[in-house]
This record gives C-alpha cells, structure tokens and sequence, in this order.
C-alpha cells in the first residue's frame, strides 16, 4: 500500500507492506558448528514458510516555503522498518536489519556549480529478541549515528570536484547484515567494524 503526495514546495511518499513468503531461500544461514574444527557452518536454507512487513518513508521539503533567505537549500528525511518471521519456527530472519533513519540538509547555489550536504544517519539497535539465535548466540550490534559533510564544485559541464568526510564523530559502528552470522564472542566483530573518521577526495571528467 503507498501514498504519494506532490505539493509544491514538498514531496513525500509512504509506503507500507505486507508479504507472506512459500519456499522463501535464505542466504548464508547458520547451520550450525562442524565439531571437528570448531568452524561455524553456513549454507542458502528453504524456508517453507515466512512473512516480511515493514513501511518506508520519505519526505523532501525545498526550504523556501519557510524563508526566503533559505531560497537554495532542501531538506531531505527518510525513514524504513521491517521485521521478518520463519512461520515454521515461530524464530526471526536473521536477514532482516533494524531500523533506519536519514536526514539530509543541502545546499546547492543558483548556478548549481557548487553544493554542500550534511547528512545523519540513526541506526537502531538489533534487539536480542529479533535474532534468531537457536544455533549460536549472536552478536546484537548497539545502536549508532553518523553525521558526514560533502561539498562538490563544477566548475564546468564536464568536470565535477568533490570531497567529504565521514563519520565525523568518529562513531564505533557495526551494519547488521555484515556480522549477523557471527557469535557474540567471535574475534573478527572488531574488525569488522566501520571506519572511523574518514576523507575522501574524487574528480570526475566526462567526454
């Protein structure tokens, strides 16, 4: 079900779904341990029967319909949770990744050459209690925010200049979906970590 809404300084959409899954395939499941090494066991496994429903969210707001003065920049909002089920277990789908919002405040000068964005992003926890964990306790990454700060230049058509750096607060920070198959204690959660602080510079020509 979704809803669109154009008005004229402002969009939004909403989207909302419900979906009930047969022979629904599941990548990288853990299966279990092999007991001669130790090593953990993965495998794509066939769901029988599951169920995804979540919403999505989005919102883009030109800040000219509040003042003048804020002719040339946007606000930009987004937001999406979803939640997943294995019927046949009554346990939840470990490829499922919590809850997300991002806001953006951009700035984009009238001859469009130049732009600056600053842009959060919030991650929810991944609660215990959304994990399936039947087969090893998993590790449940705590909740974590980014703020980055980009800014591009074009000086002409074919030439565009960018830079930013990320993760300003140097947040410690893990995404679900990279360690969703690992056990609470395992040695490599560290280093698969996000980077920290960061800068990145690029060039770009087109011909």
């Amino acid at each position: 079900l979704g809803l669109r809404g154009f008005f004229e300084q402002a969009r939004l959409s909403l989207a909302i779904f419900h979906t009930d899954y047969d022979d629904f395939i599941e990548s990288r499941a853990l299966i279990g341990i092999d007991p001669a090494t130790g090593d953990l066991l993965f495998q794509s496994r066939n769901i029988d029967e599951a169920t995804i429903r979540g919403l999505d969210l989005r919102f883009d707001q030109d800040l000219a319909a509040w003042s003048e003065h804020l002719a040339a920049w946007t606000l930009s909002l987004a937001a999406w949770w979803a939640e997943g089920e294995n019927r046949q277990t009554d346990q939840p789908l470990n490829s499922i990744a919590p809850p997300q919002a991002v806001a953006g405040l951009n700035w984009t000068s009238r001859d469009s050459n130049w732009d600056v964005a600053l842009t959060g992003t919030f991650t929810a926890a991944k609660k215990e209690s959304d994990i399936d964990q039947t087969q090893e306790a998993r590790f449940a990454p705590p909740s974590w925010f980014t703020l980055d700060l980009s800014a591009g230049w074009r000086p002409s058509d074919r030439v565009e200049l960018r830079a930013g750096i990320f993760n300003v607060f140097d947040e410690t920070y893990w995404r679900w979906l990279d360690v969703a198959n690992l056990e609470a204690d395992n040695p490599m959660i560290p280093i698969l970590s996000r980077p920290g602080r960061n800068a990145s510079a690029s060039v770009r020509l087109e011909f």
